[in-house]
């Protein structure tokens, strides 16, 4: 499987994606070889981790669910909103039980699916080759247990690996329309750190006219190029404003840390980021086994390796905040 996947593939390697990559047993496999490698790291929760803030927040009269589309409208004095959100990476083993489970608590969350992941199918040059098993087996257990499905735009991955990233976006969102997905949101994947610009300033509706190409990263992609509105998307899961800040863009870039465990290019990202800031309050992500992150925009703080009763806490002591809690599937089981 690994020398499988050291491959280059090319259109003439249909066949063997076909005979490999869509068998069920092959699709089990190495999505079990990613779930050990998480169990390795010491990645992975328990589900009920979730239902424990579930529980909480059901219960504590100063903290409603919204949906996610909502976030930054709500308001209510004394009120602390929460949305869920939940970007699928790599780990799928997780849909299901995170679907029953939001379902039963009479929530309906987006789970934005990456098109560029080896679940969703094989790009080729000029088209891709879907994995019906994913999505007999996986994404439409979330159409039936009421959860919704958008877009984890990673348009410049797309185009960094030579493919028409704009052709596979539209084709994707239209192809999964017609399947009743109704996709109507997407979320950025990776962050400026690795491209140079966001994901999502691939839209005209977030691209500072400073901002025309990539200013530190010599792939001569341009931003601003197609309007989500176009796409039939109305919002997208940051809900970034730009406020772009040249003076500053070259400290954020020289962070060489994994980013979502190191405490300096967090507070670089979530709280002093040169390219946007997103609308709400704060955002919480858990990032491995009872270790989560908190990042307080409105308290300009980053709290960093907090357990599940950290977390439940710093809601307790809150008030008035529009929170985001986004749960990667590939951290639970």
């Amino acid at each position: 499987m690994k020398k499988i996947f050291k491959k280059v593939f090319k259109t003439s390697d249909k066949i063997l994606f076909q005979e490999y990559f869509l068998k069920k047993k092959n699709f089990l496999n190495y999505s079990n070889e990613i779930r050990q490698n998480y169990k390795k790291k010491n990645f992975i929760n328990s589900i009920s981790k979730i239902q424990y803030i579930l529980n909480f927040l059901k219960k504590d009269k100063f903290h409603k669910i919204v949906d996610l589309k909502n976030i930054i409208d709500v308001k209510e004095e004394n009120i602390n909103f929460v949305a869920f959100r939940c970007d699928v990476d790599a780990g799928v083993w997780s849909l299901e039980k995170m679907s029953k489970l939001f379902n039963k608590y009479n929530l309906s969350v987006y789970f934005y699916i990456l098109i560029n992941s080896y679940y969703y199918g094989q790009l080729f040059k000029n088209n891709i080759e879907r994995n019906t098993f994913f999505f007999k087996n996986y994404l439409s257990k979330l159409k039936n247990e009421n959860q919704k499905v958008g877009i984890h735009n990673d348009i410049y991955g797309l185009i960094k690996s030579g493919h028409n990233g704009v052709k596979f976006l539209k084709q994707e969102i239209n192809w999964l329309n017609k399947k009743n997905y109704n996709i109507i949101s997407s979320s950025a994947h990776n962050s400026a750190y690795v491209y140079g610009a966001e994901n999502f300033q691939i839209f005209k509706e977030f691209s500072n006219p400073i901002n025309k190409k990539f200013f530190l990263k010599n792939y001569n992609l341009k931003t601003g190029v197609i309007s989500q509105k176009n796409l039939g998307l109305t919002f997208e899961a940051n809900f970034p404003l730009i406020d772009l800040q040249k003076k500053r863009l070259n400290k954020y870039f020289k962070k060489k840390n994994d980013p979502i465990r190191n405490k300096l290019w967090l507070k670089n990202h979530f709280l002093q980021n040169p390219i946007y800031t997103s609308r709400y309050d704060v955002d919480i992500w858990v990032t491995g086994k009872n270790s989560w992150f908190i990042a307080d925009r409105k308290g300009k703080k980053i709290y960093l390796n907090k357990n599940i009763n950290e977390i439940i806490n710093f809601l307790k002591s809150e008030n008035g905040k529009k929170i985001v809690v986004n749960l990667h599937p590939d951290y639970f089981e």
